[in-house]
């Protein structure tokens, strides 16, 4: 029985390790500061301020539907996937919270 659990334990906690990042670069979680065509700064939940490049291949999704570089406002809490680029860090994926109805009364 603890050789069980330890190895559900074991493969969880591989598992989370490879969903918190992808290629040993973490993902940015925060509230986005500015937005531009070329990049946007994040301010992170540890209080950092992020600045990152973004481009046509930068993908973003508002819950699990696609949405586009303009859905990106200051205030927007962001969930940021990066890579490794040749000049810094490069936004892959940025994920908004999808959009609420509100319930009518």
């Amino acid at each position: 029985m603890k050789r069980t659990a330890s190895l559900v334990f074991a493969f969880f906690f591989a598992l989370s390790a490879l969903m918190s990042a992808h290629g040993g670069v973490p993902h940015i979680r925060g509230s986005v500061v500015s937005a531009t065509d070329t990049a946007i700064v994040v301010k992170t939940t540890a209080g950092a301020t992020q600045t990152l490049a973004i481009d046509s291949s930068t993908k973003v999704l508002r819950g699990k539907a696609k949405g586009s570089l303009q859905d990106v406002k200051v205030g927007d809490r962001v969930v940021v996937h990066v890579m490794k680029h040749a000049d810094g860090l490069m936004e892959e994926e940025i994920d908004l919270p999808a959009i609420v109805a509100k319930k009518a009364k």
